[in-house]
């Protein structure tokens, strides 16, 4: 409904609302309970209601400092059962929080037992463990008694509980907090006690102090677990907003021991577990993510915390230890997130904020306490007043008390007589007789003076701010001098920047890559390689098949080329490595291609540098560009590049390195070849479009494949009926680039054969073939014999090909630029089949 509605039904009346407006109202109503009563520390005393009532709690059970342990199951059960009526787990859960030193540099309390540990032990039982507070909480709880917070009704009404403790210390800067509310949080560190409470005096004696005056003082955050900080402009940034950011890096240090090199750490960053950081580093060792870790170990004990990295003799440290920072919580950044209640709302506090509001609270309490001493002492000067009068009528005061019916006729007796008042015939009527004495009287005189100079101290404070102010200041300085720390987080320049070399990291090894048409990548160790494991069983999708494969160095790159001009670099040592069985990575993982965009060739490149060398492209509607290698030069990885300007519904069709002396074969799908010198094709930019490739009617026929060598080299073509030819390269004519070129297959007149692919076909290699029908073969190039130009259509390979059928056929070699493939060509099991495999 829209309208709110009253239905008299059945003698009841039923409120009818908009379910949007009870949903806002009831959770803005949880949400406000969240923030205020559970997840934000209030400003004025660090503390979260359920710490707040756990320390309450243990004060009122009297397990102060000086006092012995008591379980903490029983402080649990006094803190649910009168304050906090929520599950027993949070409540002892925030008792130990408070205890753990590696979380709080100040613990409010103290525990026996298993209270957890930096290594993220969880604490024992409640009922094992024993707490009490901590010499430094009761700075938190004193005076409470004093009138000098406010108290509230708990849950049942049945007792009354502090809104906020007097807070002789600001804990909410010097042990921090974290909270997580609804739609807010908080991340407020840790700080140097010494350092806060100087600040706090400075903004004290001089309130037009500025954020660049208080940070002389408070250099920025103090973690209890040491560590270095980095990013000063991030501190100053958080202390002027409430929000920055900072990173804060272990403390190490390398011993570059001939024989036995480590790293050594000493200290860790805020809040890391140091097993997980062990087990991190660990992982990276047995994963082999870089070279040079022989082993991590803790050697932790009861002196501090020790982590040993042993290190191989060829390691280098420093770039180990850049990788650790970069991938390890060796380095984290924290996030200031200063929120805290003040005046009952979430606020977004900067420093200035959060030190006056502590100020504003402390001359509140200061006054509150000050009035409440200041009754006392009235109300003991005026006993006082009371006892010396009667003492010095002590006879007169005896006769009336003897001749009252009564304690309270006595007292009206004096009062009628003396002009006491009732609290002094009060003091009277209880005054004992020992206490008539000379010595008695002295003592009381010297009271009333010492009182009264009091009296006159309390009403200074009371009147004059500046008193009351040097009245904090001086609590602040005892403070200082009764729990000395120096500052243990060392504060450096900004956060820098961690560059690795990551080629210094890693083992320089030969590794077996392979590429598939559908783009699939697939790393394989030599180890596993070496193996003579069954290419039958080599990883890959249905319908794809391998492009090219070949034993590279990790610390080479690969250049991909694609179908539709583009291309980009990967280096290898970035390449996770596969099982024999797996299909490998996507290359859409590691750069976004477009739709259908397919690889066609790719080169193992250590430098662009090599001036002697041309990549050659050709496309379907046989255009030809050959540039330099340099013209290729990236330092992107994994983003592409344009290598080729192409017309629309062109596509590449072949990329191919050569020297600057080679010749270039081109066929055609109708059969139609040609060579010429690579010098016949001018060398162009990489924008380029390119020149013609050879005279070619593009509507009846394309371009299927090239090839780039020198005489000796032996060219290869597959046909629409499953043979393929190798021919050598000197039998084949030598025409102009500008000519359609000659047939070198002699077809038979009643049959319509057509070139699929060709390649160049080296006697060492292999090649792959494919039909529609998920036919898969493995070749060894040196098991089909050479031919003669016009000698035969080559040997049938696939005996039910259909015509026409789109075969992919790759040689490994020819499609890997330059690599050493020596060691791979008794490593596949190849199977020459009319089948498949």
């Amino acid at each position: 409904m829209n309208n709110k509605a009253e239905i008299q039904q059945s003698n009841e009346q039923i409120l009818s609302y908009p379910i949007d407006d009870i949903l806002a109202e009831r959770f803005g109503r949880y949400a406000k309970y969240i923030i205020l009563e559970r997840a934000l520390p209030d400003v004025r005393d660090g503390l979260k209601p359920v710490q707040r009532r756990i320390l309450h709690a243990m004060n009122d059970l009297g397990l102060t400092n000086d006092k012995a342990y008591k379980k903490a199951a029983r402080v649990v059960g006094e803190v649910i059962g009168k304050y906090h009526p929520h599950g027993d787990t949070a409540v002892y859960a925030a008792m130990c929080r408070m205890a753990q030193e590696w979380k709080v540099t100040w613990p409010l309390v103290q525990m026996h037992g298993n209270k957890g540990s930096i290594d993220g032990d969880n604490p024992a039982a409640m009922r094992y463990t024993e707490a009490r507070l901590s010499l430094i909480a009761e700075l938190l709880l004193k005076d409470i008694k004093k009138n000098t917070i406010h108290f509230i009704k708990n849950f049942d009404e049945s007792e009354t509980e502090p809104t906020v403790l007097p807070a002789y210390f600001p804990n909410l800067l010097v042990n921090g907090a974290t909270g997580i509310a609804v739609g807010m949080a908080t991340n407020i560190p840790p700080h140097n006690l010494q350092e806060v409470i100087a600040a706090i005096i400075m903004r004290i004696n001089n309130r037009h102090c500025n954020l660049s005056d208080l940070m002389r003082i408070i250099k920025g955050p103090d973690f209890p677990t040491c560590g270095i900080i980095q990013g000063v402009k991030g501190i100053k940034e958080a202390y002027r907003s409430g929000k920055g950011r900072i990173a804060i890096r272990a403390k190490t240090h390398i011993i570059n021991d001939i024989t036995n090199p480590q790293i050594i750490i000493t200290e860790i960053p805020f809040e890391v577990i140091k097993q997980d950081l062990i087990k991190k580093i660990d992982d990276v060792k047995t994963l082999a993510k870089i070279n040079g870790i022989k082993e991590v170990r803790d050697e932790t004990d009861r002196f501090g915390l020790r982590i040993v990295i042993d290190l191989t003799i060829d390691s280098k440290p420093q770039e180990i230890l850049n990788y650790l920072f970069k991938n390890t919580n060796l380095q984290i950044y924290y996030n200031f997130n200063l929120v805290a209640i003040a005046n009952k709302k979430p606020v977004q506090m900067n420093l200035i904020n959060m030190l006056d509001f502590y100020i504003n609270h402390q001359v509140d309490v200061v006054t509150k306490r000050s009035q409440y001493d200041l009754a006392q002492l009235q109300r003991r000067l005026e006993i006082i007043n009371g006892l010396i009068m009667a003492l010095s009528e002590v006879d007169k005061v005896i006769k009336i008390i003897r001749m009252s019916t009564d304690r309270m006729q006595a007292k009206l007796n004096l009062i009628s007589a003396f002009n006491f008042t009732d609290i002094q015939a009060e003091a009277i009527v209880q005054l004992r007789l020992y206490r008539l004495t000379a010595t008695d009287i002295q003592s009381l005189v010297l009271e009333k003076a010492d009182i009264e100079n009091k009296i006159i101290m309390l009403e200074e404070i009371l009147n004059n701010e500046s008193s009351l102010r040097q009245i904090i200041v001086n609590g602040l300085e005892e403070i200082n001098s009764h729990f000395p720390l120096s500052r243990q987080s060392q504060i450096q320049g900004e956060i820098s920047e961690i560059t690795i070399n990551e080629k210094a990291t890693l083992r320089q090894e030969n590794v077996f890559i392979s590429i598939s048409y559908d783009g699939w990548i697939k790393v394989i160790s030599s180890k596993v390689f070496s193996q003579n494991l069954d290419y039958q069983d080599f990883g890959r999708k249905p319908n794809d098949t391998i492009i090219a494969g070949a034993m590279m160095n990790n610390f080479n790159n690969l250049l991909f080329f694609t179908n539709k001009g583009n291309y980009f670099l990967i280096p290898i040592f970035k390449l996770e490595e596969n099982k024999w069985k797996d299909n490998g990575i996507h290359v859409n993982t590691l750069c976004k291609l477009e739709a259908n965009e397919k690889i066609i060739n790719v080169a193992e490149v250590n430098s662009f540098e090599q001036r002697n060398i041309n990549i050659v492209v050709v496309t379907k509607y046989g255009l030809i560009k050959r540039m330099p290698l340099l013209e290729l030069t990236t330092i992107r990885f994994n983003k592409t590049s344009k290598y080729v300007k192409l017309k629309e519904n062109d596509s590449v069709i072949s990329v191919n390195k050569t020297t600057g002396h080679d010749f270039i074969v081109i066929s055609t799908r109708k059969g139609m070849t040609l060579k010429y010198l690579e010098s016949k094709v001018p060398l162009l930019s990489k924008m380029a479009t390119g020149v013609k490739a050879l005279k070619i009617n593009r509507e009846e026929d394309e371009v299927v494949g090239m090839a780039c060598g020198n005489s000796n080299d032996i060219y290869a073509m597959l046909t629409s009926v499953g043979s393929i030819k190798r021919i050598l390269f000197n039998t084949i004519e030598q025409t102009s680039r500008t000519t359609k070129g000659n047939k070198i297959i002699k077809v038979p007149k009643s049959k319509n054969i057509s070139i699929i692919k060709a390649f160049l076909s080296p006697p060492a290699s292999f090649i792959n073939v494919l039909t529609k029908k998920e036919k898969w073969l493995v070749i060894k190039a040196s098991n089909i014999n050479l031919s003669k130009v016009n000698e035969g259509i080559g040997k049938v390979v696939v005996e039910d090909i259909i015509a026409g059928d789109s075969n992919l056929v790759i040689d490994l070699k020819t499609n890997i630029i330059d690599p050493d493939l020596s060691s791979i060509s008794e490593n596949f099991d190849t199977k020459e089949t009319n089948n498949g495999i």
